[in-house]
């Protein structure tokens, strides 16, 4: 029996912005492959509101940079106050978002019914750069 509610992005952007503005978390449950092997589709995210400092390099976050979308990727840079973020396993980049697109930060994962730790632990700072790195290569230049 399924007991969850069926959403579209927008949304759910919006309820996952709403319930982080009141300083509570947030759970759902993800889809697509974007971020493999870490978060796999059908995994349930716990999503924390940012800290007043914002994301930090590696932390994956969910952000909404256009009409709404709700997108969960990586912090892969920093630079001017804005947030380069990928895909773990993408070829390009999302690119630079300034703190206000950022909606909140990955703070568990759970996977049938388990906690997921890694991919969110101090490995993320290293999962970042090898993940900046390997987009570099394909796309040279990107303005980083």
């Amino acid at each position: 029996m399924n007991t969850g509610i069926s959403l579209s992005n927008n949304a759910l952007a919006a309820l996952m912005a709403d319930t982080l503005g009141k300083n509570a978390q947030f759970r759902f449950r993800a889809q697509g492959s974007s971020m493999r092997p870490w978060i796999r589709s059908g995994d349930i995210l716990t999503i924390s509101p940012l800290s007043k400092k914002g994301p930090k390099l590696g932390d994956v976050v969910a952000f909404s940079a256009v009409e709404n979308s709700l997108i969960v990727h990586r912090v892969v840079g920093i630079k001017e106050q804005k947030y380069l973020v990928a895909a773990d396993n993408a070829t390009s980049y999302d690119g630079f978002f300034p703190v206000n697109v950022i909606l909140g930060r990955v703070a568990g994962i759970e996977r049938r019914g388990k906690k997921i730790c890694v991919g969110l632990g101090p490995e993320r700072v290293l999962i970042a750069l090898l993940t900046r790195f390997r987009v570099r290569l394909r796309n040279h230049n990107p303005e980083f």
